[in-house]
């Protein structure tokens, strides 16, 4: 395997990283940053137990009819006439 530590003329230890390689360790770097953010903001918190949950309340929409009204019925004769 290739070893990036170079040692320098003074005795220090220098690394040297090719371009590519910092590229791919950035690239990688920001994938699981973005997969990591992308995860935490679709899943949704625990609901703690005895807690009151709010549903949202459906909206209906504008051609459908209110199940609230009802018609009035219209009144009828009965039309069982005996003879």
């Amino acid at each position: 395997m290739h070893n990036d530590w170079n040692e320098s003329e003074e005795g220090t230890k220098t690394f040297n990283i090719s371009l590519r390689k910092f590229v791919a360790i950035a690239v990688l770097a920001i994938l699981t940053i973005l997969a990591s953010t992308v995860n935490s903001v679709a899943t949704s918190k625990p609901v703690a137990a005895g807690a009151i949950t709010v549903y949202p309340i459906p909206q209906r929409p504008p051609y459908a009819p209110n199940p609230w009204d009802y018609p009035r019925p219209i009144p009828t004769q009965s039309s069982n006439r005996r003879s």
